[in-house]
């Protein structure tokens, strides 16, 4: 359901119900034993956000928040060995709210700076389980497995005369929890890239561009993917340090 307020303002409302079957890597593990008790997940998401938009569309808003109660949520274990296999939870009751803006803050034919681009992304989650147990273990009520509470990246895109690009981007990741019982996180981690281009008309035949750029520009050390609910707490896998390329 959408309503239109003014020309640049509108609310919608959305209701939908999923069901989505487990996948064969989740069925079938690494050493082929089938899960004959993998249930498929399903449920009930709700949403309502406002969304806005300038005649010019050099503004843009779009504020969002939601509730998706899923039944059955597959969870993702490792064994000793480093298998992974996956198992059904009771289930999650997962609340946020989203939140992206861009603004063209600069836009025309001459001067230094031809036109400048901000934008801005913002995630909260907050997903807990439902009633969940393991054995004699109880995690009910825990934060979801591998869920950051809070995702925002801010970049911002600038086109200089001469057809110089720069394009700058930080990305803040809340800590993350790394097994069901919640007792291990892994800690905030700051990203920050940068890239520069040149574009030209080689001998005014090609089109071509020179870049460079540096990725991980504050030596964070953080992980490109975890392990969840990692046997012998091997949960990272570390990724690369500041680096260059061109």
């Amino acid at each position: 359901f959408s309503y239109k307020i003014i020309p640049s303002l509108s609310w919608r409302a959305i209701v939908s119900r999923g069901y989505s079957p487990p996948t064969l890597a989740e069925v079938r593990t690494a050493n082929n034993i089938i899960n004959t008790t993998l249930e498929p997940e399903k449920g009930w998401n709700y949403e309502t956000g406002f969304r806005f938009k300038t005649a010019n569309t050099r503004i843009y808003i779009d504020l969002a928040g939601f509730y998706f109660n899923l039944d059955n949520a597959i969870v993702r274990r490792t064994n000793e060995t480093g298998i992974e296999y996956f198992v059904n939870s009771g289930g999650t009751h997962q609340w946020g709210a989203e939140l992206q803006f861009d603004i063209i803050a600069i836009e025309r034919y001459d001067g230094w700076i031809r036109k400048l681009k901000l934008c801005r992304s913002y995630t909260f989650s907050y997903f807990k389980f439902g009633q969940y147990s393991n054995g004699e273990n109880d995690y009910s009520h825990h934060f979801v497995t591998g869920v950051p509470k809070h995702l925002a990246i801010t970049g911002a895109e600038a086109e200089l005369s001469h057809k110089i690009f720069v394009f700058i981007q930080y990305q803040f990741t809340s800590k993350i929890p790394l097994n069901d019982a919640g007792s291990v996180y892994a800690k905030n981690s700051h990203l920050v890239q940068v890239k520069l281009t040149w574009t030209t008309d080689l001998l005014k035949k090609f089109r071509t561009s020179f870049f460079a750029g540096v990725d991980n520009l504050l030596d964070w050390k953080y992980s490109l993917g975890y392990d969840l609910n990692a046997a012998g707490v091997r949960y990272s896998h570390p990724a690369p340090g500041r680096n260059f390329y061109g």
